[in-house]
């Protein structure tokens, strides 16, 4: 059984440090990096400073450019070997096109009167960065080595904070919850002049034009040669490498596609599937609990897949939370996750496997479709084209009601469209923020009034653009606790670009339905996928998976801390765990509190904690098994 390894939170546990002096100046690489700093600069004043347990993950490069400037790019090594075959002044010849050049990682290029720094698109790098006293910027993967440089820890930023658990989908801005430390954006360049910074997006999403003559077939030609092109850029050379399936569209397209390609190579794939309680019912009218059916009919198509179902065991997520927060520095706003992903990496570390894909997103980009799409189709296209759609919807089954309820129901009153639901419809819990205190709860209240609101989007094309303008990665949970990279593909610049250059009207289709998705992908997966019986409902049995003693360990502890008593409600939280479910519940109020109300709540008390308690140990021992088989 592979537990957790131990970490300490020095520097040099992290990934990369980039230190860029002050133009007309020197910088040495700090003493954590001894015999591991890179000089990316001729003149000494960029270094990549590279801890060896990064050495084989990240590789920097220097370029000197046609017009005299000074260029450093940094990105995942994988990526850069793949670049191998170009002559160096090649990839200095693409810098003309700076920024644009930049297909994932970072890239840095000195002028004369200082620094332009630029992140790609959708980039599976994280970057923060912070301008030192000084007049240093360093800049780095990961905020502790910044907390540690720069200052600070134990105060935030409230109205960030708040931002972070207002439950929206994305997080934008430049700011991070520590003053003076900023996070960037893909898409985004940042340029450094003296003391004086300053963002500018260069990848505008929104700006993308639809291209309204574009076919499905050839639309899906391109889909299906950059979903390829993609999955293979993640396959590790030579190292085993392992995918969370979870028997929906994106994570069954993901296996699929890597399973092919290593099957050339005649190497194996091993498959993950979180998958819930036994003796609990399979389905209900709306929601399919157990999509197992899936996942095994995936696995079965190709037999180099090693297939593994983990049913849900007691994550002590307390100790978890504690470890993670102490090592990240980064507030884990929904911890519900962990309960399954946890077990899944304790068998990939036990397995050996440094490499896991994930299939996030990808209902923005590989499988974009559904109804949510006719919402945007009379305002892009005109109403002859929603009436023809309207009409290809009746045929494929939807009903009217549900045509009307989409097109419209944003802009009816809320008592009226609340008067038209179908009749014993679930109705969202109203999220007040019971366990947060003071000015935090204040400003929450405030950035998410009518969060209960069941209306849907006036608009979907705008969710998607945001998504795309404001990717984050990963929390590097699986970095931190088993040397496990997690990597999410269909996150990707160009498949965002093509999904949003296509007009609404192909897009839509019935909800069980994805046109574009089965046009592209239809041969490599099974009926169980293309056509599910009814949506997926994850997390239902998140109850058996997390811990309850040692939560309420965790609560005990978490009273010491000022902090959290300044901002949580800790007597209110310790009785809300008393009633810790023992059962499934299905009721949309019941994940309303549990999930969105009072695991938040939980996670932040464990930050806050740990901001207080930095050193006080690594963390409570770890409950075996972490990963149990059915």
């Amino acid at each position: 059984m592979a537990a957790p390894r131990a970490k300490a939170t020095s520097i040099a546990d992290w990934l990369f440090v980039l230190r860029l002096a002050a133009v007309g100046t020197s910088v040495q690489p700090p003493s954590q990096y001894a015999g591991f700093a890179a000089e990316l600069s001729q003149d000494g004043s960029a270094l990549l400073c590279v801890p060896a347990n990064g050495a084989s993950r990240v590789e920097g490069r220097h370029l000197q450019l046609s017009d005299g400037r000074v260029a450093a790019l940094v990105a995942r090594r994988s990526d850069l070997e793949n670049e191998q075959p170009r002559a160096e002044r090649s990839l200095a010849d693409q810098f003309s096109r700076w920024p644009d050049v930049l297909a994932d990682g970072l890239a840095v290029v000195r002028s004369s009167n200082g620094w332009n720094i630029s992140l790609a698109p959708a980039s599976s790098f994280p970057l923060f960065g912070a301008l030192t006293d000084e007049g240093e910027m360093v800049l780095s993967d990961s905020l502790p080595p910044l907390i540690a440089i720069v200052g600070g820890g134990s105060e935030f930023d409230v109205d960030e904070l708040a931002e972070r658990f207002s439950g929206s989908v994305t997080v934008e801005g430049t700011r991070t919850i520590h003053p003076g430390i900023f996070r960037m954006t893909g898409g985004f360049e940042l340029v450094v002049s003296g003391r004086k910074l300053s963002f500018r997006p260069w990848w505008n999403p929104r700006a993308i034009a639809i291209q309204p003559n574009a076919s499905l077939s050839r639309a899906a030609e391109q889909l299906r040669e950059r979903a390829e092109a993609i999955v293979e850029s993640y396959l590790p050379p030579n190292d085993p490498i392992a995918v969370q399936l979870s028997g929906g569209r994106d994570s069954s397209l993901l296996c699929a596609l890597a399973a092919r390609r290593l099957a050339s190579q005649n190497r194996s794939l091993v498959a993950i599937t979180a998958v819930p309680c036994v003796g609990q019912p399979a389905a209900d009218q709306r929601y399919q609990y157990d999509e197992s059916a899936g996942a095994l009919a995936t696995a079965a198509r190709y037999p180099n897949v090693e297939h593994h179902l983990l049913r849900p065991v007691p994550v002590p997520l307390a100790s978890v939370l504690d470890q993670l927060h102490r090592q990240l520095a980064d507030p884990i706003h929904q911890p519900v996750p962990l309960s399954w992903t946890i077990p899944q990496l304790s068998l990939c570390g036990e397995r050996k496997i440094q490499t896991l894909l994930t299939g996030d997103d990808g209902n923005f980009t590989v499988s974009a479709g559904g109804l949510a799409h006719l919402v945007d189709v009379r305002r892009e296209e005109g109403l002859s084209a929603w009436l023809r759609v309207c009409a290809r919807l009746l045929r494929e089954g939807v009903g009217l009601r549900d045509i009307v309820r989409v097109s419209i129901g944003a802009s009816l009153p809320r008592p009226l469209y609340e008067a038209g639901r179908k009749r014993g419809q679930q109705k969202p819990l109203l999220n007040d923020f019971p366990f947060f205190k003071g000015p935090l709860r204040e400003r929450l209240i405030a950035l998410t009034p009518d969060n209960d609101d069941p209306r849907p989007l006036s608009a979907y094309r705008p969710l998607i653009q945001e998504v795309a303008s404001n990717i984050g990665t990963l929390f590097p949970v699986g970095r931190s606790l088993y040397g496990v990279e997690q990597f999410c593909p269909w996150d990707d610049r160009q498949l965002f670009e093509l999904i949003l250059s296509l007009p609404s009207s192909l897009l839509t289709s019935a909800p069980d339905r994805r046109a574009l998705f089965d046009r592209a992908f239809g041969d490599l997966l099974p009926e169980e996928v293309l056509r599910p019986a009814r949506r997926g409902r994850q997390n239902v049995d998140f109850h058996a998976a997390i811990d309850p003693l040692d939560l309420r360990k965790g609560i005990e502890r978490y009273r010491s801390s000022a902090l959290c008593r300044e901002y949580i409600d800790m007597d209110r939280l310790a009785t809300a765990l008393g009633d810790w479910p023992r059962q499934r519940s299905t009721d949309i109020r019941y994940y309303g509190f549990w999930i969105g109300q009072f695991l938040p709540s939980f996670s932040l008390a464990s930050f806050l904690y740990t901001r207080e308690h930095s050193a006080s140990g690594a963390s409570a021992e770890t409950a075996e098994p972490l990963h149990a088989a059915p």
